[in-house]
């Protein structure tokens, strides 16, 4: 009975030495991460709705975008993506005095170079792949969405964006994620299988594509190859008796037409030296991101968005989870040109931050074993 005075004491002070471990500074900077990653989940998630002009909503994303941009924390860049996202920038906001000059709408050319601005800072944050894995509950409730819109109406599903291409394409994007993470894999399988619910005909194609070149040059074990084609056939078996498939093949009949119209440069403005100078907004059916900018603000903005991503794919691993996901963004961004102001991958993806110059170890570091 004597023994139970003396252990409490030290019980207590081993729970406060604990807990008080808790509040390092390490542990803090993780919180800050963390909670950074999360709020730009959560404006990635608002984005993907097209909230409008009067909704709360937009102001809120902008928020959480600052937010998680101040608690993440910034790092430099190298000097040839400031200079190519210089001349973006600035194309954009030239714009909006040109615009008035070749008639076309002011409004929309000032959103377009708020949203092209306000991207920015993404370029600069200090980490990156924390904020994909807090965007992993967004992928889920996306696939949820869409499967349950399909289930309750075999129709194209969107999910949460408006834009039933934008919301697979986010599927997409997610799935070549997933499935380059060894514990997280099997998520990846319900994204891709909830992509045809879109009923999106270029998603789909970039999709085949990328993961075909993925299992080509053995970037997925060849039983994750085995398990996404097992999927695909059930699905395929499942479309046989609904109305989405006959969709795809009416869709398909299509899909040169309307591949022609997205591409079309008849639609934009690219006559002598006009295509050298920002034009502004043009409301167009025009899809094809490259060309749109060109059209819109110049083709110096659209040479400096190729810059960008050539040099990416030199700076980047080969043929990493990243790498491939700016593969997918590029050549969905041939057909949608959403991925520039609702999906804010091409801003994550697209930078490779300045590695911090070496120093010599402390006398006073514990050393590693060999």
């Amino acid at each position: 009975m004597t023994s139970l005075p003396i252990a409490l004491p030290r019980q207590r002070q081993k729970l406060k030495l604990d807990f008080s471990e808790l509040l390092t500074a390490s542990s803090i900077s993780s919180i800050k991460r963390h909670v950074g990653a999360a709020c730009l989940a959560l404006a990635t998630a608002i984005y993907l709705t097209e909230p409008s002009i009067n909704s709360a909503l937009l102001p809120l994303a902008f928020a959480l975008f600052g937010v998680s941009v101040f608690l993440i924390g910034t790092t430099k860049l190298n000097r040839v993506y400031v200079a190519l996202i210089g001349i973006i920038v600035t194309s954009a906001w030239l714009a909006v005095p040109f615009s008035m000059l070749f008639s076309r709408p002011l409004a929309p050319t000032i959103l377009l170079a708020v949203f092209t601005s306000i991207m920015v800072p993404l370029l600069f944050l200090k980490e990156r792949q924390i904020i994909l894995y807090w965007l992993i509950p967004v992928w889920i409730i996306q696939y949820g969405l869409m499967a349950y819109q399909w289930i309750s109406e075999p129709n194209r599903a969107n999910g949460l964006a408006q834009n039933a291409n934008a919301g697979s394409s986010f599927l997409l994007l997610g799935a070549i994620f997933l499935i380059h993470q060894p514990r997280l894999r099997m998520l990846a399988v319900p994204l891709l299988v909830a992509i045809p619910f879109s009923g999106s005909r270029w998603v789909l194609l970039v999709g085949i594509g990328v993961f075909g070149l993925m299992f080509l040059f053995k970037c997925v074990n060849w039983k994750w190859s085995a398990l996404v084609i097992t999927s695909a056939l059930a699905l395929l078996i499942t479309f046989q008796h609904t109305e989405l498939l006959a969709a795809y093949r009416q869709g398909m009949n299509n899909s040169i037409q309307d591949i022609d119209t997205h591409a079309d440069v008849s639609q934009g403005d690219y006559d002598g030296w006009k295509i050298l100078i920002p034009k502004g907004f043009h409301d167009t059916t025009l899809h094809s991101l490259p060309l749109r900018m060109a059209d819109e603000t110049g083709l110096l903005s659209a040479l400096a968005w190729l810059g960008v991503g050539a040099f990416s794919f030199y700076q980047k691993p080969r043929r990493g989870s990243h790498w491939w996901m700016l593969a997918a963004v590029y050549l969905l961004s041939a057909m949608y040109y959403f991925t520039w102001y609702l999906l804010p991958f091409w801003w994550l993806l697209v930078a490779k931050e300045k590695a911090p110059p070496a120093t010599r170890p402390s006398l006073s570091e514990p050393r590693a074993l060999p």
